[in-house]
């Protein structure tokens, strides 16, 4: 069905039509698309940052990577351990995930370098004349005397529209002419707003997100607890942190897509190449390293076993992946789906249990036993979901085997057990000698494991990533760890996608969990085997 990522999720959907439904319907967006392609700059980009040692938020903290695959140092990870709880919220998170301290530092190194590029353009502007050859420039302004003979020609409509026809031709050659000069010569600038006339950036969007009311931003504590420094300078407001306004902003404009995509200016200065890039391309920059962080926040909740958290994380992955405000697109969603696909994603369950494969009395779940939760579940939308896909691919001219390559769709299941016969048992404690955790300061630690009763402790969160769009049904095995006290339970799998909005389900199945002292089973001939060669083989270990 499936091939599971072990370590969480991917941003892979930001490169896909799920995340923008837009881009395939207007120019803009079909050109910052191309940008997405550009993938070296941005793992060059990524890998930079990733490595930058992060900024002091009072203290200084000495950097060290706690997950060197993802390289969140573990600054970051203390600093997401610290604002976040079983009670964040979805914008809490998003928060937390944009200013953690490597952050803040990314963000002021990318503000300074922006400004330096605005400094630059201005004083060239103020002080040069564009250094290009007399001799060349002689060259580009020859246009072969169009101009000139344009009194001698035949005023014959037909005549006169191909002497228009030749001029225009002329013109777009000296144009393409001074435009090559200009980039052998290093004259060529990329449009900056503020700068050049019609240009739009950053104080576009915000003006527009403030047409909206969605800005300033709905700040939580996350942010306005803290203080803050920029150029080593406090700062009283977060908005002053230029750096910080900027993810501020970028976080702001992704979750209102929908509104910023469909905006006519927006449309216009994309066609008219009047995008400021420094903030554009930077944006798309920015949601890779949000993507990692979120990851991060994920990992972090699975270890503490903070049902809570990790499936608030996971919706608000899903709403920054499809550009929506958390909780309030379901509706636009679905029928942005049904009217894109003919359909809505879903997984729909044919065929749900818990067993324990080991023994042949597979339907008795025992105390210290690994069990499984069995799913027989069927993808509703993938057969309309290959068939658009594969018709939008012929209509670009790209190979759809190709196109499909990329395809990814992450679903998470999290798995809790509720005892019934008493609902205020004794938690199972989180594992604090774990390589995370053992780095975190306790007193976080203690926060979450006051704040997370029994009932709402991640017994396993499963993430499952689908690579192949256009499967449509598998099995799903979960292994657990039965609860250790013996009871009645409501075993409750939450079901939750990553990448569409509305989908999300709960199955819930209440099994007896006995003493595994009190009974006898047999194990299966092929298990029983398999014990035993597991066996033999630590008592030759033992001889040699």
């Amino acid at each position: 069905m499936s091939t599971v990522q072990a370590n969480g999720i991917r941003d892979d959907a930001a490169l896909s039509d799920i995340a923008i439904p837009f881009y395939r319907s207007t120019p803009i967006l079909g050109s910052l698309a191309v940008i997405l392609l550009t993938t070296v700059v941005y793992f060059v980009y990524h890998r930079y940052y990733r490595s930058a040692p992060p900024s002091k938020r009072g203290a200084h903290v000495q950097v060290s990577s706690i997950d060197a695959q993802n390289s969140v140092s573990l600054a970051d990870m203390a600093y997401l351990a610290h604002v976040l709880s079983p009670q964040s919220t979805h914008m809490d998170v998003l928060w937390a995930a944009i200013s953690t301290p490597e952050m803040l530092q990314t963000s002021e190194a990318e503000v300074h370098k922006v400004e330096r590029i605005r400094r630059d353009r201005q004083s060239r502007r103020a002080t040069q004349k564009p250094n290009i050859p007399d001799e060349l420039e002689a060259l580009v302004e020859d246009d072969d005397g169009w101009g000139e003979d344009e009194d001698d020609v035949d005023e014959s409509d037909q005549a006169a529209a191909q002497v228009r026809a030749k001029a225009k031709q002329a013109e777009q050659e000296r144009q393409q002419d001074m435009e090559r000069l200009k980039a052998a010569t290093g004259q060529t600038n990329e449009p900056l707003e503020g700068i050049d006339p019609g240009v739009i950036g950053q104080t576009w969007v915000e003006a527009t997100l403030a047409q909206h009311q969605s800005w300033p931003p709905p700040l939580t504590d996350v942010i306005t607890a803290h203080t803050y420094t920029y150029e080593d300078q406090p700062v009283a407001n977060p908005l002053d942190h230029k750096g910080l306004r900027r993810y501020l902003c970028m976080t702001m404009g992704r979750l209102n897509a929908q509104i910023l995509n469909t905006k006519p200016e927006l449309l216009q200065a994309g066609a008219q190449k009047l995008i400021d890039q420094t903030y554009f391309r930077g944006s798309l920059e920015f949601r890779g390293r949000v993507g990692t962080l979120l990851e991060a926040i994920l990992r972090l909740g699975t270890v503490l076993k903070s049902r809570a958290l990790v499936a608030t994380t996971i919706e608000a992955v899903a709403s920054f992946k499809v550009g929506c405000l958390p909780g309030k697109s379901t509706t636009w969603f679905l029928q942005t789906m049904q009217r894109q696909y003919g359909c809505q994603p879903h997984l729909a369950i044919h065929e749900k249990k818990v067993e324990v494969p080991l023994y042949e009395e597979s339907s008795i779940l025992a105390t210290g036993d690994m069990a499984e939760f069995f799913l027989d579940l069927e993808r509703t939308h993938a057969e309309n979901f290959l068939k658009q896909k594969i018709a939008m691919c012929q209509k670009q001219g790209i190979p759809p085997q190709v196109a499909l390559q990329a395809y990814r769709e992450g679903w998470w299941f999290l798995l809790r057990a509720e005892n019934v016969n008493d609902p205020n048992i004794r938690a199972e404690p989180i594992m604090r000698e774990s390589p995370i955790l053992s780095k975190l300061d306790s007193q976080d630690l203690d926060k979450f494991e006051a704040a997370t009763p029994a009932a709402q402790r991640l017994i396993t969160a499963w993430p499952m990533i689908v690579q192949n769009c256009a499967q449509k049904a598998g099995k799903v095995r979960i292994q657990f760890p039965v609860p250790s006290i013996p009871g009645k339970y409501r075993l409750v799998l939450d079901i939750k996608s990553q990448d569409f909005l509305g989908a999300d389900q709960q199955i819930v199945i209440e099994k007896d969990v006995v003493d595994a002292q009190t009974i006898q089973r047999t194990l299966k001939p092929k298990e029983e085997q398999a014990i035993k060669n597991e066996e033999s083989k630590g008592e030759t270990k033992k001889e040699a």
